[in-house]
């Protein structure tokens, strides 16, 4: 019985879209838990040290409609960091 109620309580998880552009590295995951429709996951890497490493920004969820819209903007510090996923570009905005 625990066995199957842990299975059911894995969410799935899809990455389908990944792209670099500039200092930024993003990828989109669709999401579905065992429960409720399926969402999408971002997650946005900066390179730091010249490029030595990535530092995760950005680790958030969002709706379909926001996807469809093709632009989301999250706050990071005091400027905004811009994901276009019709142009597949990431930026910051000031």
């Amino acid at each position: 019985m625990y066995v199957s109620v842990l299975i059911m309580a894995r969410e799935q998880k899809t990455t389908f879209v990944k792209w670099e552009s500039g200092k930024y590295k993003t990828r989109i995951q669709r999401r579905i838990g065992w429960a409720g429709s399926h969402y999408y996951h971002c997650r946005v890497k900066v390179k730091r040290l010249g490029g030595l490493y990535y530092r995760t920004v950005v680790a958030k969820t969002f709706s379909r409609e926001k996807y469809a819209a093709c632009l989301i903007k999250y706050p990071f510090h005091n400027d905004t960091i811009a994901v276009d996923f019709c142009r597949k570009n990431t930026f910051l905005v000031k």
